[in-house]
C-alpha cells in the first residue's frame, strides 16, 4: 500500500528546503504534498499584518527568501483550511512544520505535532535532572511567552534567543550563553534550525541538543518506514 505525507507550512510554498527535507524522510513510493497558510498572498499584505503588543508571534519565510514574524492568528485563521485540502489530496498524515501549539486543528489522520514531540522527548530525557534545561527561540519577544508555555509542562528552562534566518554564528553564541548557565541539554524550539544549527549549539555549549525539525523527521521515518 503507497502512503503519502502531507505537510503543513505557516509560511508559503513552494519552499524547496522543506520538501527537500521531507523527501529525504520518505521511502520512495511515499507521495508528498506540501501546502502553507499564506500561500496566495502578496508579500505586502502579510508585511502589513496588524501586530499588537502581547501579541504571539510566529517566524517564517514568504515570498523570495523575506524573513517575517506573523501575529499567530493571522496563520491560525488559514491553516484548518489547507490541511483539510491535505486530506482531500489524500495525506495519509499531515505534519505540521512549526513547533506552535495549534489545538484547533482535526484531522482524521494521524497530525505530527513538532512542538510536542520535541517538549515530550526533552521531559523524558530530563526526568530526574536537577539542572535545568535550555531553550533557543528565533526571537526575544517570543520568551516570555515560551517560557511559560515550558513551565505549565513543568519544566524549568533558560531561554536565549537566535534568528535562525540571520549568521549561524548567532545560535552557537546563544548556546554557549546556556552552556554558561550550566544547563544540561538544549532544545531547538522552532522548525527553521536544521541538523547543522543542532550541531554547533551542542558544540558551542558542550551539551547535548535536540532540534524539534530533526526530531520531527524521525519520527516521519518511523511513521512511513523510512531505513535510515
Amino acid at each position: 500500500m503507497s502512503f503519502s505525507l502531507g505537510v503543513l507550512l505557516i509560511g508559503q510554498t513552494p519552499d524547496v528546503r522543506y520538501e527537500r527535507f521531507f523527501r529525504s524522510c520518505l521511502p520512495e513510493s511515499a507521495g508528498l504534498s506540501l501546502a502553507g497558510a499564506l500561500d496566495g498572498l502578496p508579500v505586502e499584505e502579510i508585511l502589513a499584518f496588524d501586530r499588537k503588543p502581547g501579541d504571539d508571534v510566529l517566524v517564517t519565510r514568504v515570498g523570495a527568501d523575506v524573513s517575517v514574524a506573523v501575529p499567530a492568528h493571522e496563520i491560525h485563521s488559514r491553516m484548518r483550511e489547507k490541511a483539510q485540502r491535505l486530506v482531500e489530496k489524500g495525506a495519509s498524515a499531515i505534519a505540521v512544520a512549526c513547533t506552535g501549539e495549534f489545538p484547533f486543528l482535526e484531522v482524521p489522520v494521524p497530525l505530527l505535532m513538532p512542538g510536542r514531540l520535541l517538549v515530550n522527548t526533552v521531559t523524558a530525557l530530563a526526568g530526574g535532572c536537577a539542572k535545568t534545561v535550555g531553550v533557543i527561540v528565533p526571537l526575544e519577544e517570543q520568551i516570555p511567552m515560551l517560557s511559560a508555555r515550558w513551565k505549565n509542562w513543568g519544566l524549568q528552562a533558560s531561554f536565549e534567543a537566535a534568528d535562525p534566518f540571520g549568521d549561524r554564528d548567532l545560535v552557537a553564541k546563544a548556546a554557549m550563553r546556556l552552556g554558561r548557565k550550566g544547563v544540561s541539554l538544549i532544545a531547538l524550539d522552532c522548525m527553521a534550525y536544521d541538523a547543522t544549527a543542532r550541531q554547533m549549539a551542542s558544540n558551542a555549549s558542550g551539551c547535548l541538543a535536540l532540534a524539534a525539525r530533526t526530531w520531527l523527521g524521525r519520527a516521519v521515518m518511523e511513521l512511513f518506514g523510512k531505513e535510515a
